[in-house]
């Protein structure tokens, strides 16, 4: 999998799924380039994290600052960030996709988000989505996962909205 090539030791983890009617190859791109539509709460939260207008789609995540780090359609895409998310500004470090999986910039965290897309059976296909955290000294361990304690119940549900408006736009254009 793509994204143990790229993240395969880490702190911190999350993973959500579904399972849709659909092939790899019909789901990917409503994954890939769908925009999620964000919900009320969903927007609350984003502004809560001072991000008013964060982006609905992965397009726009990428647009906004994301990194796609690698990409094997119909099957996976991984993006990610560099930074110390627990401080207001998120301290945002700029890093190439080739860097990813050698970032050790101490006092620095990497986030990084996967959508995963597994055959399950003749026309259903498995959805995963992981998010991994990895952080580098200990002062930047102990920041990132007080930090994540608190986002982590966020963050899921973040996550499960994703799946849920994946599964919408399945039903309506498949």
């Amino acid at each position: 999998m793509l994204l143990d090539r790229t993240i395969p030791n880490y702190d911190h983890a999350h993973t959500e799924s579904t399972v849709l009617p659909g092939t790899p190859e019909q789901l990917y791109p409503l994954v890939r380039h769908g925009d999620f539509g964000t919900t009320p709460a969903t927007r609350m939260l984003y502004r809560l994290r001072g991000i008013p207008d964060f982006p609905t789609s992965i397009d726009g995540m990428i647009d906004g600052g994301f990194v796609l780090i690698g990409e094997e359609p119909p099957h996976e895409f991984v993006m990610g960030l560099a930074g110390q998310f627990w401080k207001p500004s998120g301290g945002r470090v700029e890093i190439a996709a080739d860097d990813f999986a050698a970032f050790a910039d101490h006092g620095h965290s990497i986030v990084v988000m996967n959508f995963h897309l597994s055959p399950r059976g003749a026309d259903r296909t498995r959805i995963t989505t992981e998010s991994r955290v990895r952080s580098n000294g200990p002062q930047a361990k102990m920041a990132m996962g007080l930090y994540w304690t608190v986002i982590y119940p966020f963050s899921r549900f973040i996550r499960r909205e994703m799946l849920r408006a994946i599964s919408r736009d399945a039903a309506r254009n498949l």
